[in-house]
């Protein structure tokens, strides 16, 4: 990511995947055939909830919004130690 800090707080809001997790889906996939995995699967939850529950999402989203503000700020001082 060149310049973390201009993406959006939401895209921030579910926790991020280690490399060896999203390997591991990778290899699950390659495995059983299974064309999509979502993690974490509470994020496939509240993407369908907001598409049969359209009005949820004005509810849901000021929530995850400040929840990816807390994790992008995390993310970013990481970084920044690094």
């Amino acid at each position: 990511m060149d310049h973390p800090d201009k993406v959006h707080d939401l895209v921030f809001s579910p926790p991020m995947s280690s490399p060896e997790e999203i390997a591991e889906l990778i290899i699950n996939s390659a495995e059983d055939g299974e064309m999509e995995r979502i993690k974490p699967r509470h994020t496939g939850v509240l993407a369908k909830v907001g598409f049969l529950l359209p009005f949820m999402q004005k509810i849901v989203k000021p929530v995850m919004v400040k929840q990816g503000a807390r994790n992008k700020e995390k993310y970013l001082s990481k970084v920044k130690e690094n």
